[in-house]
């Protein structure tokens, strides 16, 4: 809902997708998503967090990390809000992929996800965030993607759901392809996305006549 201010025409509404930046409130947002998930003090997520960012994404020796759950927290704090937006985005996606080894506590052989919130449930609560902030992002099966409206999200997940349900793996593959071209950061690969795209439908039509060798101009062919 608009704010009151907005209603009565005090203040005027923000139109504007960012595409190409992230707002003070869109950072402030994420960064308010990621306490929540990880500010349980018994459970030093922060510490576990921070390693595997260090380990993985800033390729930093872990020795060198803050030792307490606190300040693993404000170094990462710290970091996050000193990126440029893409990064800031490369972050955040490289967060949600984690989220599930970043919070298993492993005893010997033995690993349990010791998380309340699934990698799933971040996704849908930071899509949400995207969309409140205008951002011209969304998360599409695990990549986030330069999408202009909840429309647009919605049928591309929609067109993923039915090639799997389908069986048509061919399909399926190549609209993630698609989806992780458009997704290139900083400027999407829309070029290859449409290629990509095409031939996900080569691929149905050529399941649909049986003939994997025909083109997609022969399988359209009555």
């Amino acid at each position: 809902m608009a704010r009151f201010s907005e209603r009565v025409g005090a203040v005027a509404p923000s139109k504007t997708i960012q595409v190409g930046s992230l707002s003070a409130d869109l950072r402030d947002s994420l960064w308010n998503l990621f306490y929540g998930l990880y500010e349980e003090h018994a459970s030093d997520y922060w510490l576990r967090v921070a390693k595997h960012v260090a380990k993985y994404f800033r390729k930093l020796p872990v020795d060198e990390l803050p030792y307490r759950d606190y300040q693993a927290r404000d170094w990462l704090k710290g970091y996050f809000f000193g990126l440029p937006w893409h990064a800031a985005y490369d972050l955040t996606e490289f967060i949600v992929h984690n989220h599930r080894a970043m919070t298993t506590k492993r005893y010997g052989g033995y690993h349990e996800s010791s998380h309340r919130v699934t990698a799933s449930k971040s996704i849908e609560t930071i899509n949400y965030i995207l969309e409140r902030e205008l951002s011209g992002y969304r998360f599409i099966q695990g990549v986030l993607t330069p999408i202009s409206n909840k429309e647009e999200a919605e049928a591309i997940e929609g067109a993923v759901a039915a090639a799997q349900r389908s069986g048509l793996a061919g399909a399926h593959q190549h609209i993630r392809s698609a989806i992780e071209l458009l997704g290139k950061k900083p400027t999407p690969d829309y070029r290859n996305a449409i290629k990509a795209a095409i031939n996900a439908v080569e691929s149905v039509a050529k399941q649909i006549v049986g003939a994997d060798s025909a083109t997609l101009d022969g399988a359209l062919r009555p």
